[in-house]
């Protein structure tokens, strides 16, 4: 009995004031002893307060001898107390870590999509400067051969018709070397010694007449011959000449476009290369945050420990406890 009621009262908690003992006044200190006795059910309260005046005597004697400075020791309570803040802080920053930490995964996952995006446009930039290469080979290879064909062609068009030419200034040659003896002979046969032969002189100015024609007709199918061959030449040169315009503004276009595709491969893989330094130091803020977060979690799960480990007391009578199931001590 006597080891029962001195765990009871040791059990108690910290007593601040005995309105017995230090004859207090305020109402609060009064009530806090009256329900410091109704909830430890203090069976030594009619018999024997001895330990309790005893701590009380002490207590005022430490608090005349501080003079008015604080002093609590605070004991298991406080101590669980402030492990339980400390958790409860700690916890507070995990879940932001754990926040920190999503975050840091999807700025990850963005610079990895960024970075494929990134090759992809790199890619299809080279695939189609390739292509525009290939184009502008091809333009440029057609505009050669044409113009080399045209030139040919116009060329022997030239020679054609300068030979045309030549042909015509000789039937004009011989059109005036017939004419000039035409008007010979008939200037002799003017002269009265060549009347007897006025006869034989008709003859061959008739025949010289019948040549004159047939020169003067073929003449007249060269010159037409002649023109129709520079019109034609003409018409040669004037589409070669349009053609030859078309043919070098299609290969300016393409040219245009290999080099705006140059420039675009240039910014697809200057966009790569910011792509992979942007997912380089997102990683890097992934393992610095990670590792951030796994250390508070490690000091979470300490803080729990301590914790367990130093339980706030509960101050409950032994046959309070018996009766909830508790073992005693």
């Amino acid at each position: 009995l006597v080891r029962k009621k001195w765990r009871g009262a040791h059990l108690r908690p910290i007593i601040t004031g005995c309105l017995a003992e230090c004859g207090a006044k305020d109402q609060s200190c009064v009530t806090q002893c009256q329900v410091c006795i109704e909830q430890n059910a203090c069976e030594s309260l009619m018999s024997n307060c001895t330990m309790c005046l005893r701590e009380t005597h002490d207590a005022m004697r430490d608090l005349f001898s501080a003079d008015n400075n604080v002093q609590d020791s605070g004991g298991d309570p406080l101590v669980h107390e402030a492990i339980r803040q400390d958790l409860h802080g700690a916890k507070l920053k995990a879940i932001e870590g754990k926040r920190r930490l999503r975050k840091a995964r999807n700025q990850v996952l963005t610079a990895q999509r960024q970075v494929e995006w990134a090759v992809e446009e790199r890619r299809d930039a080279a695939d189609a400067l390739r292509k525009g290469e290939k184009t502008l080979e091809k333009q440029e290879n057609n505009a050669k051969g044409w113009k080399t064909s045209s030139s040919g062609r116009i060329r022997d068009m030239q020679r054609y018709l300068d030979k045309m030419k030549r042909q015509e200034e000789r039937t004009k040659r011989q059109i005036a070397i017939l004419e000039r003896k035409m008007k010979e002979k008939h200037d002799k046969a003017r002269e009265a010694k060549e009347r007897a032969k006025a006869g034989a002189r008709k003859q061959e100015t008739l025949a010289m007449q019948r040549l004159m024609e047939r020169l003067q007709a073929k003449l007249r199918v060269q010159e037409k011959a002649v023109r129709k061959e520079e019109a034609r030449l003409e018409k040669e040169q004037n589409e070669a000449k349009w053609f030859r315009r078309g043919l070098r503004q299609e290969v300016h276009t393409v040219a245009a476009s290999v080099k705006a595709q140059i420039q675009t491969l240039h910014e697809a893989r200057k966009a790569e290369q910011i792509s992979e330094k942007e997912l380089i130091e997102a990683k890097d803020t992934y393992r610095k945050v990670a590792e951030a977060s796994h250390e508070i979690s490690e000091f979470v799960h300490g803080l729990e420990t301590s914790l367990s480990k130093n339980p706030m007391p509960d101050f409950l009578p032994e046959s309070v406890k018996r009766a909830m199931g508790e073992p005693p001590l």
